[in-house]
């Protein structure tokens, strides 16, 4: 098969598009569940977090931690600018 420009676009196309499929597919449930575990343990400690020196510990610590997913860090980040506007 001979590679001409428009089926190298079309295979780029394709490729594009399965990637934005697998970005909108759900978790899967393992996954969630460890998630949900993980938050409902932090839940649980929040409120041993007495002072705003803590929190802003705790804060800068999960802005500062390892996503190893640029699209997820960006996503926390906006959760954080969202939260803070309607906290001022």
């Amino acid at each position: 098969m001979k590679l001409t420009e428009s089926r190298i676009k079309q295979i780029i196309l394709e490729e594009l598009s399965a990637l934005s499929e697998q970005e909108e597919a759900p978790e899967e449930p393992d996954q969630q569940e460890k998630i949900d575990s993980a938050v409902q343990m932090v839940d649980k400690l929040l409120p041993k977090v007495n002072n705003y020196m803590k929190y802003e510990q705790l804060i800068k610590k999960v802005l500062s931690h390892d996503f190893n997913d640029e699209q997820g860090k960006l996503r926390v980040l906006k959760a954080v600018k969202t939260q803070l506007n309607k906290s001022i």
